[in-house]
């Protein structure tokens, strides 16, 4: 008997996924998005490997690669100049050396890379990169979670409870210059941070729901202006915190002048039917006083995780599903798109992590399928939005 047509288009799909390495998928091969606005979506590429993406976590992408620490000790450097068509041109895989590998940070020809330390490689050429450092100090430096750049200083979030300092010479020298233990701060388990000014914010994901915890929203004066680069750790002062139940599991936080977009996810282990992952706006106009001003619920019982911010957009990720989140107005943000990549993911719930955003294309990590996700624009809305200052 004749296969019909969507019988053929199951078994590619199925082939798809269960295959290791870059798996370009033809239009009518990529499954449907459900409903009318999850056509804002379209699968380009499933890159799987359960050794080089293992327990894939972070994904920055810059000129054309992409660069991907995982949870199981991996590290990947993935050509994407054709997204279609994405490509290994190197890797490593020792869940020793590289444990936790959580964050991941191109700086030109440099990459610094966090796990339980912090490592710089020379990446010139991306198929060969060299280690030039390697930091370790255990109080201090530890379960890197999320890093951001701040002229040539280099801050990590500790989500054992620090803030780590360390300077960049441009070149093969890093070096440690300090660190704020944020518990006295209230600050439990910081697990991002990002600036807006003299303005440093911080999530703190405070036990991601368990017993009925609140998460945080921290912001520090850390610096003179804009254009000063950091005091020391303990010059710094704690201006304010957004404090609140929607905020348990804030994972990760990005802003976008005198706003910060926060990815808040909820442990199943929280025990809490009523609690589920959101992404909620805070305005930042009063930094003594932050408050929450918009609130998206995520649909997926496993996330939101993973956050990128690209113009007006925030492209939010967590389990097996992503959202486009308009914050144009910042008292009423919009769901924009979303797609549940279900289909496309054989890890379950608990998969999609983190996600950049480069030309019309989203990156997306996924920690328990060992995978990359390619994801591309198609509504014009979205990619108008995110091109937006």
């Amino acid at each position: 008997m004749k296969p019909s047509r969507s019988h053929l288009r199951s078994i590619l799909l199925a082939a798809a996924i269960l295959a290791p390495g870059a798996t370009p998928l033809a239009a009518e091969e990529r499954p449907a998005a459900h409903g009318a606005v999850q056509a804002a979506f379209r699968i380009e590429a499933v890159l799987r490997d359960e050794m080089r993406l293992a327990g894939a976590h972070d994904v920055e992408v810059r000129n054309g690669y992409a660069y991907i620490a995982g949870k199981g000790g991996s590290l990947a450097i993935v050509d994407v100049r054709q997204p279609d068509a994405p490509r290994f041109v190197w890797s490593l895989h020792d869940p020793v050396g590289y444990e936790d590998a959580e964050t991941v940070l191109p700086l030109g020809k440099h990459l610094l890379v966090g796990t339980r330390d912090l490592m710089l490689f020379d990446i010139a050429e991306p198929s060969l990169p060299q280690r030039r450092v390697h930091l370790r100090n255990r109080e201090q430096i530890d379960f890197i979670n999320g890093v951001v750049r701040v002229g040539n200083f280099i801050l990590g979030a500790n989500k054992a409870g620090f803030i780590v300092v360390t300077e960049w010479d441009g070149g093969d020298v890093l070096q440690f210059r300090g660190s704020r233990p944020t518990a006295h701060d209230g600050v439990v388990s910081p697990h991002d941070l990002d600036v807006t000014g003299e303005w440093l914010v911080v999530a703190d994901g405070n036990g991601f729901g368990r017993n009925d915890k609140p998460g945080r929203v921290a912001v520090y004066r850390f610096r003179e202006s804009d254009t000063s680069p950091p005091w020391p750790p303990e010059r710094w002062t704690l201006e304010g915190k957004a404090e609140d139940r929607l905020l348990a599991g804030c994972n990760r936080v990005r802003t976008h002048g005198s706003l910060a977009i926060a990815a808040c996810s909820i442990s199943p282990a929280a025990g809490k039917a009523d609690r589920r992952g959101s992404t909620q706006l805070i305005d930042l106009t009063h930094p003594a006083a932050p408050r929450i001003c918009g609130s998206i619920p995520f649909p997926d019982t496993r996330g939101a995780n993973g956050l990128t911010v690209s113009g007006r957009v925030a492209f939010v990720c967590g389990g097996r599903t992503v959202q486009a989140i308009g914050f144009a107005n910042r008292e009423k943000p919009e769901v924009l798109g979303s797609i549940d990549l279900t289909k496309a993911l054989p890890g379950g719930e608990a998969d999609l992590h983190d996600a950049d955003y480069r030309d019309g294309h989203l990156y997306v990590t996924a920690q328990t399928s060992n995978a990359l996700i390619i994801l591309k624009i198609e509504d014009p809305a979205i990619l108008d939005a995110a091109s937006r200052p």
